[in-house]
Formats: structure tokens, C-alpha cells, sequence
């Protein structure tokens, strides 16, 4: 799955990454702006990522295991 997140600068300007320590995204998809918050970060920073397509998730955890345990994904509405 090939995902380019088209809005992860106006992300990263309503988020503040270095001030934040944990990010609730909610349609995480292929972790696009998940990626680019955690490579933004500092190394404390977590995110949870939720999303209902599965195959999404699969990408996502692809796209995020660099980032190990700094990230949790779930399944669910």
C-alpha cells in the first residue's frame, strides 16, 4: 500500500511535536503523519494509532516498527 500523506506539514504545525509526549491518531491509515510526528520528536514521544481497515494497520505497523515501542496500534472505530 503507497500512502503520501498530503497534509503532514499542517499536521506538524497544529501538533507542536516537540511539545507533545503522546499523539491519539485516530485514523492512523498507513502512518503517514504518524511518521513524520515520531521523526519530528523527541525519543520520549509515543503514538497510538487506531484504525478500523486492517490492511491499514498492517501498513501502518510496517511503515512505524522503526519507532518500536513508541507506538501502539489498535483496531476499532
Amino acid at each position: 500500500m503507497s500512502h503520501v500523506p498530503v497534509m503532514a506539514g499542517e499536521v506538524m504545525d497544529l501538533v507542536e511535536a516537540s511539545r507533545r509526549t503522546l499523539l491519539l491518531d485516530l485514523t492512523v491509515g498507513a502512518g503517514g503523519h504518524a511518521s513524520a510526528f515520531l521523526a519530528a520528536s523527541a525519543p520520549t514521544v509515543q503514538v497510538v494509532g487506531c484504525d478500523r481497515d486492517p490492511v491499514a494497520l498492517h501498513a501502518a505497523g510496517r511503515r512505524l516498527a522503526p519507532y518500536g515501542e513508541r507506538v501502539r496500534l489498535m483496531q476499532g472505530d
